[in-house]
């Protein structure tokens, strides 16, 4: 959970993607807490967002961001193929 997560993240154990739902429970939100997150790793990986929300807004925050982004449900090949393109993109920067 979100709490576990912030417990246990640092800057020697950063993740290469980061799945991020929206609302995590408790009134968290996820983007607030990859915000927090990244502070403790000292670095942004990226991420790919994911939400059961079809607010036009999330995606083009998204997309603003540079974040990937996937309605649920998720079929597994749409995450498999989102996660693949994503990791190309940041080996070839």
């Amino acid at each position: 959970g979100p709490h576990d997560a912030l417990a246990i993240a640092n800057a020697h154990d950063v993740p290469q993607l980061v799945l991020l739902d929206v609302h995590l429970g408790n009134n968290l939100y996820g983007p607030d807490l990859y915000a927090q997150l990244c502070e403790q790793w000292e670095q942004m990986p990226p991420v790919i967002l994911v939400t059961a929300e079809r607010d036009a807004s999330l995606r083009r925050q998204a997309a603003e961001r540079g974040w990937g982004f996937l309605a649920k449900p998720v079929r597994p090949p749409a995450l498999r193929a989102l996660m693949s393109q994503t990791l190309l993109r940041i080996r070839e920067d």
